[in-house]
């Protein structure tokens, strides 16, 4: 059976606490959605909505796209002086546009968050039945409203 050196493998552990110790200061905004296929977290809690990304049930949520590049891939805030700004967008999923505006502190009274409500509430309203993303229904959506 090989040695190991104890004292190498002390040392390897302590390089890389100083940076786990630095991510973890970082403030969290939201849980992020993954790749396709993978179960969507609720941007605010975290808590797994049971629905997959890519799925038809997913077009029941209110998915926020953030392309600021001020959030890393897991819903961090980006450190302006130590961490590139994030080239890749962020998407945070919601049940509402409601909770959206709650979560990111949006004010609800302009007439442009009124008219995303509204163009939201229609589509869920002729895709879903019984709060059951209907596929044909989708389809006809998206040609009927150059989506």
């Amino acid at each position: 059976m090989p040695c190991v050196d104890i004292d190498s493998v002390l040392n390897d552990a302590n390089q890389h606490s100083p940076l786990s110790y630095e991510y973890r200061k970082k403030r969290r905004v939201g849980y992020t959605l993954g790749g396709v296929g993978t179960l969507i977290p609720h941007a605010e809690t975290g808590a797994s909505t049971g629905i997959n990304v890519g799925s038809y049930g997913s077009l029941g949520l209110y998915i926020v796209s953030d392309l600021t590049g001020r959030y890393d891939t897991d819903g961090f805030v980006v450190d302006k002086l130590h961490d590139p700004v994030n080239p890749d967008p962020v998407r945070f999923a919601y049940h509402s546009p409601y909770e959206y505006a709650r979560h990111m502190h949006i004010p609800t009274d302009t007439p442009e968050f009124r008219r995303t409500v509204n163009r939201w509430k229609d589509m869920q309203t002729y895709i879903t039945v019984d709060g059951v993303v209907i596929p044909e229904r989708w389809i006809e959506w998206k040609r009927d409203n150059n989506y």
